[in-house]
């Protein structure tokens, strides 16, 4: 090669080294913004959620999925600090249970509801009646995350519908079948998954790894998996994206520690203080939550809304 040629080659080199310490440079810049943004927001959140008491208190009952979804919104939010402002990671474990609880009393609410599934492209809509909670599949990540084996194993005995049409469910159905420890369906989804990267979802590869890492009990495959996943999640949007936190990667580790593979992942988007299996003594929730702990309130036709304790409900 001639001096010319090697000169051209280490620019092209020093160029491609500099675009990637320019886009750290961004994203380090984002990660601190949006960790003083979440900073800022506490009291906000904390105000918010003394009204949302305040106004239930007065009526004496919760009556729309709206006023449960804030009650949800807040536990993530309150999660979220005390992962990465706080650092208090059991505090981070019970909003996590008190956020997927909130979803189980979706089900006290509206049990059933409509929802049309075309079962192949281009066919006509069937209308199937789904019970709110089958409905409610994707937040299985907050019970995964809150260590609660009670409140995982409610989110495990979600059917899915209809999964293998669908990435999306796929993607909160196959972390039914690792908890399971069913391997067949495992295997399913991750062909399912396969089939979709390969078309234009490159950016799910890494579920391909984590996913039959855990199964066959390899620690390095689900690991590289792992690591693609957080440096690809800016691409993928569950609701949960954020710059300095990576929520289905952590998810995943965590399931993998639930299967015996200790995995390590050196990222700061994947908090390793919330890997190790954990069920802590205490999950302290809402009291409106504990009408969930009767053992009859499935039988109840409909919630007695007057007899709902709103007090003590304020973090």
């Amino acid at each position: 090669m001639s001096r010319k040629g090697k000169h051209t080659e280490q620019m092209k080199y020093f160029m491609f080294l500099l675009q990637i310490i320019m886009k750290m440079d961004k994203l380090n810049k984002q990660i601190e913004e949006e960790l003083a943004m979440l900073k800022d927001r506490y009291q906000l959140e904390c105000n918010s959620f003394k009204s949302y008491c305040k106004d239930c208190k007065k009526k004496g009952f919760l009556d729309s999925i709206s006023q449960i979804s804030a009650f949800q919104h807040n536990s993530v939010f309150f999660a979220e600090y005390a992962m990465y402002i706080e650092h208090d990671y059991v505090k981070a474990r019970q909003f996590y249970y008190k956020a997927a609880k909130c979803i189980e009393y979706h089900l006290f609410i509206q049990p059933d509801v409509g929802w049309d599934y075309k079962p192949k492209r281009n066919a006509a809509p069937i209308k199937v009646k789904v019970n709110r909670m089958d409905r409610s599949i994707g937040n299985i990540f907050y019970a995964v995350l809150s260590d609660n084996h009670s409140i995982i194993e409610r989110f495990v005995s979600i059917r899915d519908y209809p999964v293998f049409e669908n990435l999306e469910f796929t993607l909160y159905a196959i972390i039914q079948s690792t908890l399971k420890k069913n391997k067949e369906e495992l295997t399913q989804h991750i062909n399912f998954i396969k089939k979709k990267c390969e078309k234009r979802d490159r950016h799910y590869w890494g579920m391909i790894d984590t996913f039959e890492g855990i199964r066959d009990n390899n620690k390095l495959q689900a690991e590289a998996g792992l690591a693609e996943l957080a440096g690809t999640q800016h691409r993928r949007n569950l609701g949960h994206h954020k710059a300095f936190y990576s929520f289905d990667t952590t998810t995943y580790a965590k399931l993998a520690w639930r299967q015996g593979l200790e995995v390590e992942i050196d990222s700061p988007l994947v908090p390793k203080e919330m890997l190790p299996v954990m069920e802590l003594d205490d999950y302290p929730i809402y009291d409106f939550l504990k009408v969930l702990d009767d053992p009859d309130y499935k039988s109840v036709s409909k919630p007695k809304w007057n007899i709902l304790d709103i007090q003590g409900m304020v973090k």
